[in-house]
């Protein structure tokens, strides 16, 4: 069975199954870009809009790396979708043999703080700040995201709230936000093209 072509950062997260969405944004780290849309810049998508995407999208558009073997991104797939069901202990041990495949460029700590946090666990969340990961703008999106799923992350969100807003509602570069506007003509046409 030939695989499915992958999706760009862009579009995937709204076409495809969770787990499914994990194998299309690895696909990234294993030198799959799209025209125009893979754009190492980043402006087209925020992390208001996916920021579990835009947090892999962070490492993997930007740094400059050998990319992975199927093998290789199979084990990061498969630590984000161990993230993804919460498991914190399967989290711990592969963690650091993904950390160490492509040192430092393909870091998954703040893809793994984003996708514990987009799901509300907690455990995951706080296990990758202790392993490095930073309280950014993906990670704020994802807590308040996830404050919806579980009771903790929601108790979690509401003790840290002003913080985490401020973090959210960083003012926007006028001339970006205008970049970022795409006619819904052009939205159609780009899933289109997707879904060929």
């Amino acid at each position: 069975m030939t695989p499915p072509r992958p999706l760009c950062f862009r579009h995937v997260h709204q076409h495809v199954p969770e787990e499914e969405w994990m194998w299309h944004l690895v696909q990234h780290m294993r030198g799959v870009r799209h025209k125009s849309l893979c754009q190492p810049k980043l402006e087209f998508m925020t992390p208001r809009v996916d920021p579990i995407g835009h947090s892999v999208a962070q490492i993997a558009l930007i740094n400059d790396y050998e990319p992975l073997d199927e093998s290789e991104a199979q084990l990061y797939e498969k630590l984000l979708v161990d993230t993804l069901h919460g498991n914190l202990e399967v989290v711990k041990v592969s963690f650091d043999d993904v950390r160490n495949l492509r040192k430092p460029y393909l870091n998954p700590v703040q893809p793994v703080a984003t996708v514990g946090a987009f799901k509300g666990h907690l455990q995951i969340l706080e296990f990758a700040m202790e392993m490095g990961a930073e309280m950014n703008r993906d990670v704020a999106f994802a807590v308040q995201k996830g404050s919806n799923s579980t009771s903790e992350m929601a108790t979690y969100y509401e003790a840290n709230k002003e913080k985490l807003d401020k973090l959210i509602e960083i003012p926007l570069d006028p001339a970006k936000v205008a970049a970022q506007k795409v006619s819904d003509e052009q939205r159609q046409k780009i899933d289109e093209l997707i879904r060929r």
